[in-house]
């Protein structure tokens, strides 16, 4: 089994960014609609972006999602997110069948 990549637990592009363009955080949670604490825990590497930051953040910083954060904080945690790859979906579907 393949080891996943840990969190950083150091501070993403994303956070230098929001700085250089003179942007806080609870600001730019309130214009993204997230919860305030959620976005920090992001930005400071130590919890994956959620559905809703990975979609309205690059929209609002204007750059893509994978300049604003390391790789280790975009993949998913194991079970919790769809996976790309179909042996994943598959062994929830037939793990979730009675």
């Amino acid at each position: 089994m393949a080891s996943r990549p840990k969190l950083s637990n150091r501070k993403q592009p994303a956070y230098f960014l929001l700085k250089k363009q003179g942007r806080g955080i609870a600001p730019t949670a309130k214009i993204m609609a997230v919860p305030y604490l959620q976005l920090r825990a992001a930005l400071y590497g130590t919890a994956r972006p959620s559905q809703e930051i990975r979609e309205r953040l690059p929209g609002l910083l204007g750059r893509p999602l994978v300049e604003l954060f390391e790789a280790a904080s975009l993949r998913p945690p194991r079970g919790s997110e769809t996976c790309d790859c179909d042996t994943c979906t598959v062994r929830r579907i037939q793990a979730a069948r009675p």
